[in-house]
Order: structure tokens, then C-alpha cells, then sequence
């Protein structure tokens, strides 16, 4: 909840969000299901991202909070190219 913008967390219906929002709009299944694939992503990147800079790169730790292996943890840092710089 922290997390979303204000004007969605003060109770408002999608139509007064929309108004503020610009929303995409899949014309067909595929194009949802494509969207949909890209927002994981980039949702799983930032969470990736966040939970190395609380745990300082220890990617042990990192694993053991987010309730993976290290192993796929390490194949996600180079997947979405997170090494530390």
C-alpha cells in the first residue's frame, strides 16, 4: 500500500484514477497477454534490485529473505543485468 500512488490510495474509483492515470490498452488478447509478460518483468527486476541494496549485494541473505535458492538468484542478477557497479 505504501507503495502506490496517493491518488490510488485514497479510495477513488478507476475512473477518477484514470483521469490522473494514463492506462494501457491491450486491442486484443495477445497484445494483454505481451503487456502483461513485460510488467512481470519489470516488476520482478525492481524487486530483484531492492531486496540486493537492503542486503548490500549479500546475496545469500538476499535468497534466504526472498525464499530462493542463491543459485536462481544468481541467474536472475544476470538475467536482468543487477550486478553491483
Amino acid at each position: 500500500p505504501e507503495l502506490l500512488p496517493d491518488y490510488i490510495k485514497k479510495d477513488k474509483t478507476l475512473s477518477e484514477i484514470g483521469e490522473k492515470q494514463k492506462f494501457i490498452e491491450p486491442s486484443n488478447y495477445e497484445e494483454f497477454k505481451k503487456i502483461k509478460q513485460e510488467l512481470g518483468k519489470n516488476f520482478e527486476k525492481w524487486a530483484i534490485e531492492k531486496l540486493l541494496i537492503k542486503y548490500n549485494y549479500n546475496v545469500s541473505d538476499a535468497a534466504k529473505e526472498f525464499g530462493i535458492h542463491r543459485t536462481r538468484l544468481h541467474q536472475l542478477i544476470t538475467k536482468y543485468d543487477l550486478r553491483r557497479k
